[in-house]
């Protein structure tokens, strides 16, 4: 029976779930979580203060930029965390982000940094975050320690990297991905893709083996149309000839080919 070279005619509910994939699912849930903050807050607000009531998360979608911008002054001024304790600059704005976000997903048109209706709103956020901002809140960055030479030395003697277990090899594995294909959260090194391999091992006659990695989809680039012109990471990473112990190059297809054991 000849395959007709069109799809299955798709019904709503398969257009709906290839929108949700637009959004990558992290970013879905913290605006869930920026919102769930909101929800938090003017339900508190409302039920504790005799004053004009705030919106509740359930009108905020449909809410005029009068009523956004009122109670998103009040927000930015009076949010906290669950301990009680005032929001870095840094993050007050991401929050104001992620609100603003899920409001879009019905009215398209709201933009709480260049809407002149928002201009006092955008005032208030502002000068809140230079207030934080002097108080020191949130201004010590936590930073990934740079491994030194002679740290990394360490894991080889320990034991820790090698080929010598199927622990140590797995360990390597990941250690070397991050470190020669600059993959740095645990998404990327999950969804590495096996077949067709994004890191394929290239061995031409007369010439250094290498590795080639091809970047698939990463947190910066979903592969959408606001990433369309993005190019993607494309890395060679060559057999170290000097010390064969420590070539990534054959470590590599060893690993590989404990997998493809594995599946057989």
């Amino acid at each position: 029976m000849a395959r007709s070279r069109h799809a299955i005619p798709k019904c709503e509910e398969d257009i709906t779930a290839a929108r949700k994939t637009a959004v990558p699912l992290k970013t879905q849930q913290d605006t869930q979580w920026c919102v769930k903050l909101w929800m938090d807050w003017s339900t508190h607000r409302n039920s504790d203060y005799d004053g004009p009531k705030v919106l509740l998360d359930s009108q905020l979608k449909k809410a005029s930029k009068h009523d956004l911008s009122y109670s998103m002054e009040r927000f930015v001024l009076e949010v906290r965390n669950k301990h009680g304790n005032e929001y870095s600059a840094t993050t007050l704005h991401h929050i104001v982000c992620g609100i603003m976000r899920f409001i879009r997903s019905e009215q398209a048109f709201i933009d709480f940094f260049t809407d002149p209706e928002f201009v006092e709103f955008r005032q208030t956020l502002d000068g809140e975050m230079k207030r934080l901002q002097s108080k020191g809140i949130g201004s010590q960055i936590r930073k990934a320690e740079v491994l030194t030479p002679e740290e990394e030395e360490l894991l080889w003697t320990k034991g820790l990297l090698g080929d010598h277990s199927p622990q140590a090899l797995l360990n390597t594995v990941f250690f070397m991905n991050g470190l020669y294909f600059a993959l740095r959260n645990g998404s990327e090194h999950r969804n590495l893709r096996l077949n067709p391999p994004q890191i394929r091992v290239v061995e031409t006659s007369g010439k250094r083996p290498y590795l080639h990695y091809t970047e698939d989809i990463s947190k910066n680039n979903q592969g959408g149309l606001k990433h369309r012109k993005q190019a993607k990471k494309d890395v060679k990473h060559y057999a170290n000839e000097d010390n064969p112990s420590r070539c990534y190059v054959r470590l590599h297809k060893l690993y590989i080919s404990k997998l493809e054991y594995t599946y057989m």
